[in-house]
């Protein structure tokens, strides 16, 4: 019995197994989809880390989670030029419960209570939110749907909509 065939066949074989777990995975391109999805809305997508895992120095992965941004427009850079960045973290999930990290630079009323309001309509798997000068960003693990992004694009607006007034 010849037994080329067979060695030809497992060496092609060795050859294309690396190169078919290469492909992405399906939540690598439902990843992929969200990610083209709000850079195709305007925003700006960059891995980051969770502002919880900063604040509380946790020996985590730095860069566990995606930030999602919202770049402000050059009136808003303008007009909030003094502006201090606040952050709100998600505390329980099982709630929505928010709490803002820094007490000092937390908006005052009824901003505040506008914007916590913006935060609960949020999609569930969003960690955390950051309203700097430049942009407001969510931090998000992306486990929703290609309409959570747009819903987060509609908040974040809403935000920036919400910081201009106050």
């Amino acid at each position: 019995m010849d037994y080329a065939y067979l060695y030809i066949a497992i060496a092609i074989l060795l050859v294309i197994s690396p190169l078919v777990s290469l492909l992405p995975s399906p939540r690598q391109k439902q990843k992929m989809v969200f990610r083209q999805r709000a850079i195709a809305l305007g925003m700006q997508v960059q891995l980051a880390s969770i502002p919880t895992a900063r604040h509380n120095h946790a020996k985590e992965n730095p860069l566990n989670g995606i930030a999602y941004r919202l770049p402000r427009n050059p009136q808003q850079l303008k007009e909030l030029r003094n502006h201090t960045t606040n952050v709100a973290a998600k505390v329980s999930s099982t709630n929505n419960e928010w709490l803002w990290f820094n007490e000092k630079s937390r908006p005052g009323e009824p901003m505040a209570s506008q914007l916590l309001q913006c935060f609960q309509e949020m999609p569930s798997d969003v960690a955390a939110i950051e309203l700097s000068r430049t942009a407001s960003s969510i931090y998000w693990r992306e486990k929703g749907t290609v309409e959570d992004v747009d819903q987060i694009l509609k908040l974040l607006k809403n935000i920036q909509s919400i910081e201009m007034q106050g």
